[in-house]
């Protein structure tokens, strides 16, 4: 698991206020996760709302790679982010009712160039919401978990198979998603 970094206070105290600006104005779709499965109802799946993915044009993008680079130290790019919120009176009428956690998943087929997968946490402080990790997928346990805080980063590679938490105190889970690949120095 040493694939698996933690950036605490990730966004400045400035971009923090912006982009819960921008969260809460942008407008969410009701979606389900996997995407890639059809489901005639979407509370039969994982219920979940979802802004656009950003433009590369959009503050929310620029802040984000420009934070995310300057935090890590890497170069990224093929970034894929947007915001996502979990609302318990949805996975109340979902399969998920009275679980811990989301479906164990890898993201690396979410896009055809990702090497990386990760999340911001925005609005609940807890160990029971937050992000799950496994060496493998048949796992009964997860190897690590690590709690949501308000601007807590959490990022991996995209081959590590994770799930989202699920706290049934909270009434939502609002987070960010990303997903990038690396910049190869040999490609410069």
């Amino acid at each position: 698991m040493q694939n698996v970094k933690i950036i605490e206070n990730f966004y400045s105290e400035k971009d923090y206020g912006l982009i819960q600006h921008l969260l809460h104005t942008n407008n969410m779709k009701a979606v389900h996760q996997p995407k890639r499965i059809y489901y005639p109802n979407r509370l039969q799946a994982y219920p979940c709302w979802e802004t656009d993915r950003f433009s590369e044009d959009s503050f929310e993008f620029n802040i984000f790679k420009k934070t995310f680079q300057s935090k890590s130290g890497m170069e990224i790019n093929n970034i894929n982010s947007f915001f996502r919120t979990i609302k318990k009176c949805e996975l109340e009428q979902s399969p998920y009712v009275g679980k811990e956690e989301s479906l164990i998943h890898q993201d690396t087929n979410t896009e055809s160039d990702i090497s990386h997968a990760g999340v911001i946490y925005f609005d609940s402080f807890s160990i029971k919401d937050g992000t799950r990790l496994y060496s493998y997928k048949g796992q009964i346990e997860p190897d690590i978990i690590i709690g949501s805080k308000p601007n807590r980063c959490v990022f991996y590679k995209s081959d590590i198979f994770h799930s989202a938490g699920i706290d049934w105190r909270q009434d939502k889970r609002t987070v960010q998603i990303f997903f990038f690949s690396t910049i190869n120095r040999s490609d410069k």
